[in-house]
């Protein structure tokens, strides 16, 4: 398990780097099933929502970013190996994350005043963090 949260890691860092962000996701590819998808939205009152559902063995990666106030951002992912991320920066802004399988990291960031993150988990092996500040 602390290997897949290092490559877990390590794949968020990557992947948040100004150069991946400008790559489209369609060339998300490994050697196993995989679903990649990416919200990136910049003003007030957006919605976003990433569903991925998997029935077979792979890898699911989802990724949220807004900035602006009243924003509203929801993954959810079903499967194995799955790895959600959510960075908000703003005022009044929702974050939600819902994971069901194996194999789980889900990692919101929130920066402004009003905000709330929330995340929810069934199966095994997860890791959580919300990280909220003003």
């Amino acid at each position: 398990m602390f290997v897949r949260i290092l490559i877990a890691s390590a794949t968020l860092v990557a992947l948040a780097s100004p150069a991946a962000l400008a790559a489209p996701l369609s060339k998300c590819h490994f050697a196993f099933a995989t679903q990649c998808a990416a919200n990136v939205t910049h003003g007030n009152k957006n919605k976003a929502r990433i569903d991925q559902d998997m029935w077979t063995f792979g890898f699911q990666l989802g990724l949220q970013f807004q900035k602006g106030d009243g924003n509203d951002a929801y993954t959810g992912q079903k499967g194995t190996n799955e790895v959600a991320l959510t960075v908000q920066k703003g005022d009044n802004n929702i974050a939600y994350t819902s994971q069901k399988g194996a194999n789980k990291a889900s990692v919101t960031l929130q920066s402004g005043d009003g905000l709330w993150g929330a995340t929810s988990s069934g199966g095994n092996s997860t890791v959580t963090y919300v990280v909220q500040s003003n």
